[in-house]
């Protein structure tokens, strides 16, 4: 990891036996191992990224890419859509109200078009940049976040950004699964998942979706940016894309977004139910009263459920009591 690559001995006599050999010295001998890699950039051949997708093991799937375990330590995650760049498609300038919005059909009404992919990168001051330099942000920003993993480098081919480099965890399963056990762990878990949260908004970096509000699958299948490693660990994921916010100063909007969707996570885990959308004041009484058996504060209940998640630290923290 950083400036050290680590070999298993399968992998040290592979590439001994396999790979090219370029050139001999005194002291030892060159091998081709890939096409290039050049500070954050991994460039690839199409050969080579052929290669990954097809002989490599999926070893996970989201809304925006897949992954794909390549090593012990590595892992590359390559996206469906490899355009790299979201371009605003006529002249003129934005003002920053208009800059803001999320959704690119609103930003059509007003008369510019954005070709219809996310934005996922807004500076302190509200200016769209593209993928790359959100990840490239990413990875300026890491010297500063210890205890989260931000994407570590960029992958290209022929020039063109198709994926990003993460670190690699072992038997993971998806934050839902903390539900199976003692209220006492899951809020000890939820706990150490707030602190790491903090440090990002210290460093102004927002992860947005924590929580998928979908009651059409069964709990346990419900997923998250949030995995546990083998140690019940909680590492958020995902902080390339669509779902995390980048900024140079503080930015209260993604802010509030982020501990909204935090706090409906945590409401979840601790009280082992769905967060609903009730259509009636009957399906909501029922819900919160659902919750005020599960041990959640009436007030609380009530609170979290008309805010649509708190947007507060505050309360954030009297829910993980």
């Amino acid at each position: 990891m950083g400036n050290i690559i680590e070999l298993t001995k399968g992998k040290f006599d592979k590439i001994k036996s396999r790979k090219k050999k370029l050139g001999s010295g005194v002291d030892g001998t060159v091998y081709g191992v890939n096409s290039k890699e050049v500070g954050n950039i991994i460039e690839l051949t199409k050969d080579e990224f052929d290669k990954i997708v097809r002989r490599k093991k999926e070893i996970g799937s989201g809304v925006d890419g897949k992954v794909y375990g390549v090593n012990s330590k590595e892992v590359y995650k390559i996206y469906h859509n490899t355009s790299d760049s979201i371009k605003i498609e006529e002249d003129g300038v934005l003002d920053a109200e208009e800059v803001n919005i999320r959704d690119p059909k609103e930003l059509r009404h007003r008369g510019t078009r954005i070709n219809n992919k996310p934005i996922n990168y807004i500076d302190g001051d509200g200016v769209i940049l593209n993928r790359e330099d959100a990840i490239l942000k990413a990875i300026e920003k890491q010297e500063k976040v210890k205890y989260t993993n931000l994407p570590q480098k960029l992958i290209k081919v022929d020039g063109r950004l198709v994926g990003c480099v993460y670190k690699r965890y072992n038997s993971v399963f998806g934050i839902y699964a903390l539900s199976y056990f003692p209220l006492s762990k899951r809020k000890e878990v939820l706990k150490k998942l707030y602190l790491k949260l903090k440090e990002l908004y210290e460093n102004n970096i927002y992860p947005v979706t924590l929580a998928q509000k979908n009651d059409l699958l069964p709990f346990s299948k419900k997923e998250s940016n949030v995995i546990l490693d083998y140690n019940l660990e909680p590492q958020i994921i995902d902080l390339d894309g669509i779902s995390t916010y980048y900024s140079d100063s503080f930015c209260r909007r993604e802010y509030e977004r982020s501990l909204s969707s935090f706090s409906i996570l945590a409401l979840e885990i601790i009280s082992g139910i769905d967060f609903l959308d009730a259509d009636t004041d009957e399906e909501m009484e029922r819900y919160i009263q659902d919750l005020v058996k599960r041990g959640i504060p009436q007030k609380l209940a009530k609170e979290i459920y008309n805010e649509n998640g708190f947007k507060d630290e505050d309360r954030i923290r009297q829910l993980l009591k």
